[in-house]
């Protein structure tokens, strides 16, 4: 049967997508497919979707035979091709590669089914909670899709909505495929949105840290220039507070990282509030002459060769 390389996509049965082609290979299949194959052709992920030239090594051993629905030559010479998944094969070999892959395959068994209804039920529960967690944290997502998923009560329709339209990794929706259990299909579903949860939550902790720290620097930005323009306004430019400001001024062209600056900043605040002619003032200008003096971010190529 003709078979087509995808790239960073799983298709399930009964999913109905389209995506784009360029390749000749690819192109050529789906041409024969609608030729002489009545339509059908087999569609199997690459495990390295970097790689061109596919080999069998490189495609994962299960995949979906599909019916091509429709085709579309798009304006930047591409194919755009909508199919509907019709069963799991296993791919048992490559025949040809040239003009197009050619795929030995073999019908996948149907999905097992040993589950009472109770467990069925606690699946179904569990799901929809893992599920729940994870589209509190994903608001992109339809409410009409989000309703439909919770009112479904169909095991096995249940995992085909999720894994349809959530977002999982390519290996882990590969894993879904390959399972012939319905059992093992909802231990595995409900370990990997636990998974996504987790990394919806670090990736919401990570980007509110970036925030909060931009935001800090944004505000003390916004102080020092306040106290700066009022120094202005009053004449008090030979005061402490304008030795601190252009101290400041140094250290923000200096490129330092964020705790070297912070703690510099820190001692230009601190001038400010003590007597110009006090000792203690007098140990800081040191202290900032010193560090602002060093040849920060310049470097030299020397000979290590002794």
């Amino acid at each position: 049967m003709p078979a087509l390389a995808l790239r960073g996509l799983v298709i399930f049965p009964g999913m109905i997508l389209h995506f784009d082609i360029a390749r000749d290979r690819s192109i050529n299949a789906v041409e024969e497919a609608i030729e002489h194959n009545d339509r059908r052709i087999f569609l199997v992920t690459q495990i390295d979707e970097d790689v061109d030239e596919v080999a069998a090594e490189n495609l994962y051993k299960t995949g979906v035979v599909a019916e091509i629905r429709q085709t579309l030559n798009t304006p930047d010479g591409a194919r755009r091709v909508l199919v509907q998944g019709l069963y799991t094969a296993k791919l048992c070999g490559i025949s040809q590669d040239d003009p197009f892959l050619v795929s030995d395959i073999t019908p996948m068994p149907a999905l097992s089914d040993t589950l009472s209804a109770a467990e069925k039920t606690a699946f179904i529960r569990t799901i929809h909670t893992e599920f729940k967690q994870y589209s509190e944290m994903s608001p992109r997502m339809p409410i009409e899709l989000y309703r439909g998923i919770l009112a479904e009560k169909d095991l096995s329709k249940l995992i085909d909505l999720i894994v349809f339209n959530v977002y999982l990794r390519v290996e882990d929706k590969q894993a879904l495929l390959s399972c012939l259990s319905l059992r093992k299909r909802a231990e595995l579903l409900v370990k990997f949105l636990a998974k996504e949860v987790d990394i919806v939550r670090l990736e919401q902790d990570i980007n509110e840290e970036v925030k909060e720290a931009l935001d800090k620097n944004q505000r003390d930005f916004y102080l020092r220039e306040q106290m700066r323009a009022i120094s202005r306004q009053l004449g008090e430019f030979d005061d402490p507070q304008s030795e601190a400001f252009e101290y400041m001024d140094k250290i923000e062209e200096c490129g330092f990282d964020e705790d070297t600056e912070e703690k510099l900043i820190k001692e230009c605040e601190k001038l400010m509030h003590l007597s110009p002619g006090s000792q203690e003032a007098a140990v800081v200008r040191t202290y900032l002459d010193t560090v602002l003096d060093m040849p920060w971010n310049i470097y030299t190529h020397g000979k290590t060769d002794i």
